[in-house]
């Protein structure tokens, strides 16, 4: 009679290990989809905080830009032209690999401004590339 206890038991132990697997196994996935969110909303966080460190560059240089180079902290011997591609350290804003790139054109007199911001951000597994254009009155 005891050795029939003794398999009862091993069958029980078993029969325990599996079920305690399998919620692992489903508690696992809930965590890995919830880390795929939260690193999503961090990378659109990054992102949206890069296009709004270009817009406000771009908004301040484009009202300095009558005061000369000077006045937005560019070199002299080497103004920024309509149409060019300035690339602002986004290294500097203390986030993980990231880009910004600036183009401000349109700037004849009457003209609104208009500026076209490229973004590219990485967090984690999420790599967000944007590029947008907004134009300034």
């Amino acid at each position: 009679m005891r050795h029939r206890d003794r398999g009862f038991v091993l069958v029980y132990v078993i029969l325990l290990i599996c079920m305690v697997g399998l919620f692992m196994s489903v508690l696992t996935g809930g965590t890995t989809s919830m880390l795929r969110q939260t690193n999503k909303a961090q990378v659109r966080a990054i992102e949206r905080n890069l296009q709004l460190s270009g817009l406000a560059w771009a908004a301040r240089y484009s009202r300095k830009r009558g005061e000369g180079p000077e006045a937005t902290g560019q070199a002299a011997a080497n103004p920024i032209e309509t149409g060019q591609a300035v690339r602002l350290d986004a290294m500097s804003l203390s986030t993980r690999p990231a880009r910004l790139k600036v183009v401000i054109s349109g700037a004849a007199e009457g003209r609104p401004v208009s500026v076209q911001i490229s973004t590219s951000c990485t967090y984690g597994t999420q790599t967000v590339d944007q590029t947008t254009t907004y134009v300034l009155e």
